[in-house]
């Protein structure tokens, strides 16, 4: 059980990411 919470916890992190980077640039190019 533990490994399956780490794997949901790193997607979960993987997200926010991938998330806070298309954010970010879209927040750019509304600059431009």
């Amino acid at each position: 059980m533990e490994d399956f919470q780490n794997e949901v916890i790193g997607f979960i992190v993987v997200a926010l990411v991938v998330i806070m980077l298309a954010y970010y640039e879209s927040k750019i190019r509304k600059k431009d």
